[in-house]
């Protein structure tokens, strides 16, 4: 009869008849998938959450920044600015509404950039 080698002892001992071994060897990797199938879960719902928030968040960033018209039509109506004077006289500076509210009902533009623009009435004649 042949000898066993201690290698062969070892792998006996280790398996034994029951299968402890075997069983403590499976239940390691099915734990080890089991984690490895939640990870690759998580990282597809963030995959997919990821945009959906960052749209969000610049929508609600775009709305809060840039106020809407009838909030800005309440700000007037609560508190009018106090109006501009030219220093060292009692002249008024208008503003664009104000100025365009004297030529109500008559086609007019003002043409330029802001702070350097002219008053152009279209229904007069040029001199």
């Amino acid at each position: 009869m042949k000898r066993q080698s201690d290698e062969q002892k070892l792998i006996s001992e280790l398996l034994g008849e029951n299968g402890a071994l075997a069983g403590i060897t499976l239940a390691h990797g099915l734990t080890l998938s089991r984690r490895k199938r939640a990870r690759r879960h998580t990282w597809r719902v963030v995959c997919i959450l990821a945009p959906v928030a960052i749209l969000a968040a610049l929508l609600i960033h775009f709305r809060t920044a840039e106020p809407s018209p009838m909030a800005t039509l309440q700000v007037s109506r609560q508190s009018p600015p106090k109006p501009e004077v030219v220093a060292g006289t009692s002249i008024r500076v208008l503003s664009d509404a104000e100025l365009l509210e004297f030529f109500k009902g008559r086609p007019v533009a003002l043409v330029g950039r802001s702070g350097n623009q002219r008053l152009i009435l279209f229904d007069e004649r040029q001199n």
